[in-house]
This record gives C-alpha cells, sequence and structure tokens, in this order.
C-alpha cells in the first residue's frame, strides 16, 4: 500500500536476527549483508524531472504528482506520469461541479481514479482552510465526494470506499460538545466515519484505522465569528488497566465502527518509530514499523531493526522481521520504510550519507540487506516508495525526486 496523507490545507556488518515471515520465533543462520549486487538486484537511479513534488502511486507503473510552487499564489502542476515515460508526464485537468478551475492537487490515486482536494467554489462553503473532495477517474468528469464541516484533517481510503472525518467542537458553558454530523455533503458511494479525532494523526487502511490518540487538557473550540477558544476538556482520558493511570498518548488500531482492537505502542518487546515509519505491504495484511528492543534508549536515531503487525481484526504482538547493526554503527536509526508485494523492506537511514547512505533492501527471499541505491557524498537519500511489483523505487535525494529502476526495467 502507498497511502498518503492529505495535503495541507485540507485536508554493513551481519544480521543479530532475522524472523522467518511465517511467524515462527526460531533465529535463523544471520543473514549477508552487503553492497556487490547482482544484476537482479541492481536499481538503475534517474533524476526526475521534477524538483520537489508530492505523489501517490496509481498503480505499478504510474504515479499522480503534484509539483510544490514556493509561491502559494501560483496553480499548482498537477501531472499524471508514466514511469516509462518520466519526460512526457500529461498535465491533470480539473474542474468542479460548477465548470470553475480553482486551485487544486492530487491527494490520493488507486486504479486510476484520482482524489482532488480542491478550494471550494460550491454551495457547500467552509473554513478557508477546508478544502472540497472530489472522486475523479482519468478522463472522466470529477464528482464530489465530501465536504467537511470543520476538519482540515480528513482522512480518506479509496480501497475501503470510506470517508472518516472529525466531529466539530462547539462551545458549550466552559466546555464543548461534540456535533455528530462532521460533513456538510457527503457521496453515498463512499461510507462517511465521524469521530471525534481532531487533534489526532490518523492512518486510513481499508478495513482498520490507525490513530495516534492525544488527550489533551484544554482543546481549541470554534466559537461563530470570532475564530478559536481554549476550553478545558470535558472528555476524560483513555482508562487504562485498574491500578494504572489513564492513557494520554497512544497508538490505537480499530476496526471502521470506531472499536478498539489493540494499542500498538504497548508490546512486550518492542517500540516502534510512531506513525512516521508505519506503512503496509500491498494488500494491507501487515503492518510494518521501524523498531528496537524496549529499554535501549530513550534516543530516536537508534531504531536499526524493523517490525511487522498481522492485520487480522485482532490483537497481536510486533515480530522482529530483520535486525540492521550498522544504523548502531553510524548512529543512524531506521525511519524510513516501503514494501512491495513479496514482502522486501526497502529503508533509509536519515542524515546518512556517502557508502552508509542510499536505499537499502531487506531480501526476504535470499535472507538479506543489500544497497541498492549507493549514497553519494554529503548528499542525504530518504523517503523510499516501492512499487508493488518491486521494479521501480521513487526516493527523495536532498528534498528532489529520483527513480530508480530495477536492472532489466530501466527506461
Amino acid at each position: 500500500m502507498q497511502t498518503k496523507l492529505l495535503l495541507s490545507g485540507l485536508l554493513l556488518s551481519a544480521f543479530s536476527s532475522v524472523l522467518a515471515l511465517s511467524g515462527c520465533k526460531d533465529k535463523p543462520a544471520a543473514p549477508s549483508v552487503g553492497t556487490a549486487v547482482s544484476a537482479d538486484d541492481s536499481y538503475k537511479v534517474s533524476p526526475s524531472p521534477f524538483a520537489r513534488a508530492a505523489y501517490s502511486w496509481c498503480d505499478a507503473t504510474h504515479l499522480a504528482i503534484t509539483v510544490k510552487s514556493s509561491d502559494e499564489t501560483q496553480a499548482l502542476r498537477n501531472l499524471y506520469l508514466d514511469l516509462a515515460h518520466p519526460d512526457q508526464a500529461q498535465p491533470i485537468e480539473f474542474s468542479d461541479e460548477q465548470g470553475k478551475k480553482p486551485r487544486f492537487s492530487v491527494a490520493d490515486c488507486r486504479d486510476n481514479k484520482l482524489l482532488i482536494a480542491a478550494e471550494s467554489t460550491g454551495k457547500y462553503p467552509g473554513p478557508h482552510y477546508q478544502d472540497d473532495l472530489y472522486l475523479m477517474p482519468l478522463g472522466k468528469p470529477a464528482q464530489l465526494l465530501m465536504v467537511a464541516k470543520d476538519s482540515p484533517a480528513t482522512r480518506v481510503s479509496l480501497s475501503g470506499k470510506y470517508l472518516l472525518a472529525s466531529m466539530p467542537r462547539t462551545l458549550d458553558g466552559n466546555g464543548y460538545k461534540l456535533d455528530p454530523q462532521c460533513t456538510r455533503f457527503a457521496s453515498t458511494e463512499f461510507k462517511t466515519l465521524c469521530w471525534d479525532v481532531k487533534d489526532n494523526d490518523i492512518l486510513a487502511l481499508s478495513r482498520f484505522v490507525i490513530q495516534k490518540y492525544l488527550w489533551q487538557d484544554r482543546v481549541s473550540v470554534r466559537v461563530p465569528g470570532a475564530g478559536f477558544k481554549d476550553v478545558p476538556n470535558t472528555k476524560p482520558a483513555m482508562q487504562a488497566e485498574a491500578g494504572k493511570p489513564a492513557i494520554e498518548n497512544a497508538i490505537l488500531l480499530k476496526d471502521l465502527n470506531n472499536k478498539l482492537i489493540a494499542r500498538l505502542d504497548d508490546d512486550p518487546q518492542f517500540e516502534t518509530y510512531w506513525m512516521t515509519s508505519y506503512t503496509t505491504n500491498p494488500d494491507e495484511s501487515m503492518l510494518y514499523a521501524a523498531c528496537k528492543r524496549k529499554g535501549k534508549s530513550a534516543f530516536t536515531t537508534d531504531f536499526d531493526k524493523v517490525c511487522r503487525y498481522r492485520l487480522d481484526g485482532a490483537a497481536h504482538a510486533w515480530e522482529e522481521v530483520f535486525s540492521f547493526p550498522l544504523s548502531d554503527q553510524i548512529k543512524k536509526g531506521i525511519q524510513e520504510i516501503s514494501i512491495d508485494a513479496g514482502g522486501n523492506v526497502f529503508f533509509s537511514m536519515p542524515g546518512s550519507s556517502g557508502k552508509e547512505g542510499g536505499i537499502w533492501k531487506f531480501d526476504v527471499a535470499k535472507s538479506r540487506v543489500i544497497q541498492i541505491v549507493p549514497g553519494e557524498a554529503n548528499q542525504s537519500d530518504g523517503k523510499p516508495s516501492i512499487s508493488a511489483d518491486g521494479k521501480t523505487l521513487v526516493f527523495e535525494r536532498e528534498g528532489a525526486l529520483h527513480f530508480a529502476y530495477q536492472q532489466g526495467e530501466a527506461k
């Protein structure tokens, strides 16, 4: 899965251990780690024509790209890109239901259907920061999908066909109350979920929601005609087990009925790198994250492992996939990962450069880590994102997009 959050405005040495993908807890022989790779493993790097851009995978060979501009008043460039011919990107044209062409960006793409976030010009006006959401099949007219009431953090799952927005908070005496209706408009083609998640990060999967829960003693409430006001939080913090203090900060796995399945940050063995490293394999059967043994340290630069969590509706423990001692040696932890359909893990260590930098791959079949994109001196590579078939890699080098093609797939 290549899930993206909605854009602003809306929206090496030997391993210490490797676990088999079956979940077996026996430790096999330590795999090899190195930079010498076979032709099947090597990737040919090509700088993209776009210095800085946000993107979503439409399928294994196409991207929808929004090219950023330093001038916020300028129209964004939205392009459909065939990775076989990145210099021949096609512009994405968008008109709203009134035929107007507002400023817009592509927030997500799946099966060549684009999720568009556009400035509101229609009959559902909202806050100045609130965009309208449209679903637009390539080459066809866009259909209005949702207009949230008061939620700049709306999330959409194209695969799960649902919308998730926060219930608006309104002033109620010295406190606040929640409006259970979170939209001004919502298409009946998608299910609408209205939750109290205004201050929470959300990862919307097809069958589950991952929520970074944060309780605060004061919350911001909209006051009609007067902006926002901080008021006491009248909702208690999440209750813990008997005898333990209430929970104010947690990562929660929930079903689409807002029912808690598990706390992902409460594992007996592993600590994960919060939600910044969370991603899934393409079929969303497994959740992956950078991780480390609990008690190792309080630092955020020493996540030397990747773990996974089975997504089947039940509570589980995190399982170690592999450990990478080099990250400890250079004091640059694993933070950014991407998974292909075969379960291979592509990762980077932000801040590293030269021979320790670049993009690395844990090859499941060969039980080894290889460097598939060599690092450059004084340049940091990061944010790897692999196609489902594992043949094409998108990553950033000093913030600029680069493409890498598996040898034999290079264009």
